[in-house]
């Protein structure tokens, strides 16, 4: 990222030509480009990128990075760490975006409950 100190003189416009390039070399294999953070570049490329993946935006309260997406009716696939307890009132939150939800284990042990089965 152009904010990150890497020893090189990136920009943001660096950064966003990258990014667009990225999803034009996607789209010419014949697949959807996704956009996941940095959040503060999403206003600038959200029409480059077919969908939209949010990784603990409700915990985080990032969430709103995505409206583009949602406004233009694009998908946003959201992850959100959390167990069967906690799973309710984050997928009723993902749901509130318009966001296609799933909670995932903390442990990361591939348990998940998909929002849609609630």
């Amino acid at each position: 990222m152009h904010a990150a100190d890497t020893g090189f003189d990136l920009t943001l416009t660096d950064a966003l030509d990258y990014a667009r390039w990225l999803a034009e070399r996607i789209h010419a294999a014949g697949m959807s480009a996704g956009l996941t953070g940095p959040t503060a570049l999403t206003s600038e490329l959200w029409p480059t990128f077919d969908f939209g993946l949010a990784i603990g935006c409700v915990n985080g309260s990032q969430c709103a990075e995505y409206a583009p997406f949602t406004r233009a009716k694009k998908t946003v696939l959201h992850v959100e760490l959390g167990d069967e307890l906690a799973a309710p009132a984050l997928c009723n939150a993902a749901k509130a975006l318009g966001f296609d939800a799933l909670v995932s284990d903390p442990g990361f042990t591939g348990r998940c409950i998909a929002c849609s089965d609630l």
